[in-house]
């Protein structure tokens, strides 16, 4: 049909759909018969079911284990990782373990790495069913969020809005989770961790409105820029990254941020 739309004709009897589906490295492979149309692939339920159980039984294993059992884990997760966004960013922990290690040395398992995979096992249970090398449709509404040291944070996605005080946030029983509270260093009110916070909002209360969508996003701020496009940044915005990726798999929504000057962001 695409190829039709530019004038051009096509032999309506050599249209196939794709025909062959396959597996390979414990994922599916979808192709046509002559191997040239669009492939994407995915996680079968039973390999994502046998990836977890071997994240709880490493995360719960006792004393040494051995280089090769953590290394395995880890070929299997890198592989997830090219299906279920976010999973890389907590592999870093299990790379450092295993470098400069003999493959038939045994290793104790660091308290970081038991922490990662129970984020790990989070994200494959959590992780709306997608394929890989397919883009999500970009979202052709307007959306951006803005936040203010003196006042607090708001955020617009067509047409609906929320405006929230810092005061407010204060005056709720519990402070929600990664709240901006000015008792924990200089660091947690910045303006770039307060943008953040706010994105962080926006994606709470629009996620699965969002579902299935890239969404093209605006920040005035350039380090919140580039941590959303990174996925790393200082020590004290990585929980809230996390927070952040683990909203964007479990609804299956892919971020496209950029940058919109303050003044057009008012």
């Amino acid at each position: 049909a695409t190829v039709r739309a530019t004038g051009f004709d096509t032999d309506g009897s050599k249209n196939a759909a794709p025909a062959t589906r396959g597996t390979f490295l414990g994922g599916g492979l979808d192709s046509d018969t002559e191997g040239t149309g669009h492939c994407s692939k995915f996680i079968d339920e039973e390999r994502r079911a046998h990836v977890i159980s071997q994240c709880q039984l490493m995360e719960h294993s006792h004393g040494r284990v051995s280089v090769r059992s953590v290394e395995k884990l880890m070929g299997q997760l890198s592989f997830c990782a090219t299906l279920v966004e976010g999973i890389r960013m907590f592999l870093r922990s299990g790379f450092d373990l295993l470098r400069g290690q003999d493959r038939h040395a045994f290793v104790i398992l660091t308290p970081r790495f038991r922490m990662d995979l129970v984020s790990v096992r989070h994200l494959l249970r959590s992780a709306a069913p997608r394929t890989m090398l397919t883009r999500n449709p970009l979202t052709s509404t307007f959306g951006s969020w803005d936040a203010s040291t003196e006042w607090g944070m708001g955020g617009f996605l067509d047409g609906d809005w929320f405006s929230i005080s810092w005061e407010e946030l204060r005056a709720w029983p519990n402070n929600p989770a990664f709240f901006p509270s000015w008792d924990h260093g200089p660091e947690r009110h910045m303006i770039a961790y307060l943008e953040l916070f706010a994105g962080y909002w926006f994606l709470r209360r629009w996620a699965s409105r969002l579902s299935g969508w890239t969404a093209v996003v605006f920040t005035d701020n350039t380090n919140c820029l580039s941590w959303l496009t990174k996925w790393t940044g200082p020590g004290y915005v990585v929980p809230l990254l996390k927070a952040i990726m683990s909203l964007l798999t479990k609804h299956d929504v892919q971020l496209q941020v950029h940058y919109i000057s303050s003044a057009d962001n008012v």
